[in-house]
């Protein structure tokens, strides 16, 4: 059974925490693991195409742009080059100005 509050002339139904902070949730790890559509795009046009290949973006999670390397040799050579320039890169597009860092996973 459902019971309601009236406030101000409109009726609403009583919630309960676990309502409340599930919703909650689920728009959190909806936002924070966002994977904005053109993203792959967007990282096969920065990197170089023998990179592309072997990598796939896997999420966003905050400021960080996960990307998971399938090869091991190419792993080790974007280990090696960094990511500041990918980085700056990543930034001048709109949608993905807030990334801050790269992880490769194997």
């Amino acid at each position: 059974m459902t019971k309601w509050i009236k406030k101000s002339n409109i009726e609403t139904p009583w919630t309960t925490i676990g309502d409340v902070l599930g919703g909650v949730l689920d728009k959190i790890t909806h936002t924070r693991n966002a994977r904005p559509r053109n993203i792959d795009a967007v990282w096969s046009a920065i990197v170089d195409p023998d990179y592309a290949k072997y990598t796939r973006v896997e999420k966003i999670l905050g400021d960080t742009l996960y990307v998971k390397v399938l090869s091991g040799a190419i792993y080790a050579d974007l280990v090696m080059i960094g990511t500041s320039d990918w980085v700056a890169t990543l930034q001048k597009q709109e949608s993905f100005s807030h990334i801050q860092k790269i992880v490769y996973r194997r």
